[in-house]
């Protein structure tokens, strides 16, 4: 057999194992932002359904950076292959608020599911914003849920590797929530580690979460089973 002539992290970003849950210290640089299209390039192959995780704040530049990269989201959307949310539209304000992850990553199965894709795979740009903002317990507690409740779902974290200068300590106990981790070098090097063995559970009843209070829209034009979308994606996250 020929020996893959693509660096290290670009088969686990394309095809990570069902579970995976990834963090990516990136640099900025076209290199980290082709890593992460690889991640979404190969949920798009195996007919996921692609979530996208981010904060208002930044979301246009993300658009135009995967844009550049060849990504369209705008055009995924529009034929229901993807979904882009804010944590505040999933209910995650605070600390306690973390309870609602198992449920919503429940709920997503179910949206891919009835969208008729295979699995489900997420860019989540949650967390950095509170590692950013000195929040790491908030940080850690959401990764960690995430982590614990993925099952089958493979998710891959973004944080910028500047934030680990002064803050060791905060960054390694923040990579170690994860399963695997992708840090740039410079250039086209980067190193890769495996954490830990994979941890999912598949127990996700009500008693573990609250329901968000406002459903998700759907893609505008979209489709669902047939059904018209423009106004909602047929309960994608349910709303209690």
């Amino acid at each position: 057999m020929e020996p893959d002539p693509r660096p290290p992290h670009y088969p686990l970003l394309q095809s990570p194992p069902p579970g995976a849950h990834l963090i990516l210290w990136s640099d900025g640089s076209p290199f980290s932002d082709r890593a992460i299209t690889t991640f979404l390039a190969g949920a798009l192959d195996r007919e996921d359904l692609c979530v996208v995780i981010q904060p208002e704040e930044g979301l246009v530049d993300s658009r135009d950076a995967l844009r550049a990269q060849g990504v369209d989201l705008d055009k995924l959307e529009a034929d229901t292959r993807a979904l882009v949310v804010t944590p505040e539209l999933l209910g995650l304000y605070e600390p306690e608020d973390v309870s609602r992850v198992p449920g919503i990553l429940s709920d997503l199965r179910s949206l891919a599911r009835d969208c008729g894709r295979s699995g489900v795979s997420i860019l989540i740009r949650l967390a950095p914003p509170l590692f950013e903002g000195r929040q790491e317990a908030f940080a850690e507690a959401v990764e960690e849920s995430v982590r614990d409740f993925a099952g089958d779902v493979r998710m891959l974290c973004v944080y910028r590797r500047s934030l680990t200068q002064n803050r060791a300590g905060q960054a390694i106990a923040l990579t170690r929530c994860h399963t695997h981790a992708i840090t740039a070098l410079g250039g086209e090097r980067f190193f890769v580690e495996l954490l830990r063995p994979f941890q999912g559970r598949e127990a996700y009843g009500d008693h573990l979460y609250r329901r968000p209070r406002r459903e998700l829209r759907g893609p505008p034009g979209g489709r669902l089973n047939g059904r018209d979308t423009s106004s909602h994606l047929a309960r994608d996250i349910r709303g209690g």
